[in-house]
């Protein structure tokens, strides 16, 4: 529970504070990149486009986060699958055209 009290002060935060943000990513990315993993059944890496999508979905969280919603990390996973799954649907749909 204090664990997750932090996470939040954090985020609040870093909502405001840019480097903040930038710091918080830093700090969880074995959580984003675990996260996108998930997404692609395979080991992220910093080459895959699904990479930098959870990374901007994280951001993206930190922005649009509220404590009522529940726990932040929750917030966060839920968004980072949605944001690749809408990569993957768009890029099937282009695959095999030129």
């Amino acid at each position: 529970m204090k664990n997750e009290h932090q996470i939040v002060k954090a985020v609040y935060a870093a909502k405001e504070d840019l480097q903040k943000a930038d710091d918080l990513i830093r700090q969880y990315m074995p959580f984003i990149r675990s996260e996108a993993s998930k997404c692609i059944s395979g080991i992220c890496t910093e080459q895959d486009d699904e990479y930098s999508i959870a990374m901007i979905a994280f951001h993206e969280a930190i922005l649009g986060y509220e404590k009522g919603r529940g726990a932040f990390l929750g917030y966060a996973s839920m968004l980072i699958r949605s944001r690749i799954i809408d990569f993957q649907r768009k890029e099937s749909r282009h695959r095999g055209h030129l």
